[in-house]
């Protein structure tokens, strides 16, 4: 049986089959009784698209599909301000800082000669830690509200309440930032 997935849908089937088995039970001293049991089998298969991936609670697709409103801001905040994106015009990357952050950022590489920033950066892929020269101006940043997706080129980021959640539509790599913790796929 084939079922169609389109991405990042999943698709359940169920198929239930009973049968009914016409065992021949028979004691000659009662006269030949016959009894019919039946059994019940009830298989369920999940699919899910190539690629994607669970949080630990294994309630969350990463990334995840692209339900809400969607809009096309450069630069955009969560709800409480928080974090900070921008994703860039040609839609080829998205860097997200979180401003105040419950865990230390990865050490500073020897071979970085500019500012060492705790932010996290997906382009092709995903990483946390950037070395950089620049910034982006945070007042310039549209609240983002919890559901909602910005999407610039093949970068998207959404506002979700256990984080802001940027991936490279293409690869499917990114980062899921937030106050207390994250996650890179």
């Amino acid at each position: 049986m084939s079922c169609p997935v389109s991405s990042p849908v999943r698709c359940a089937v169920v198929i239930a089959f009973v049968l009914i088995g016409a065992a021949g039970c028979s004691d000659d001293s009662t006269g030949g009784a016959t009894s019919r049991p039946t059994v019940t089998v009830t298989a369920t298969v999940t699919a899910s698209p190539k690629g994607s991936a669970t949080t630990a609670q294994g309630l969350d697709q990463l990334p995840p599909p692209i339900s809400g409103p969607v809009v096309h801001e450069e630069t955009v905040k969560s709800p409480t301000g928080n974090i900070v994106c921008s994703l860039v015009p040609e839609g080829t990357a998205a860097d997200c800082a979180v401003l105040h952050q419950d865990y230390r950022p990865p050490p500073r590489p020897a071979d970085c000669d500019l500012d060492w920033a705790p932010w996290f950066g997906v382009g092709t892929t995903a990483t946390f830690g950037e070395c950089r020269g620049d910034t982006f101006d945070f007042s310039l940043a549209q609240p983002l509200d919890y559901g909602s997706t910005s999407t610039v080129g093949q970068v998207a980021c959404q506002s979700r309440p256990d984080g802001m959640v940027c991936w490279n539509t293409g690869t499917r790599h990114g980062f899921r930032a937030a106050r207390h913790d994250y996650e890179i796929f």
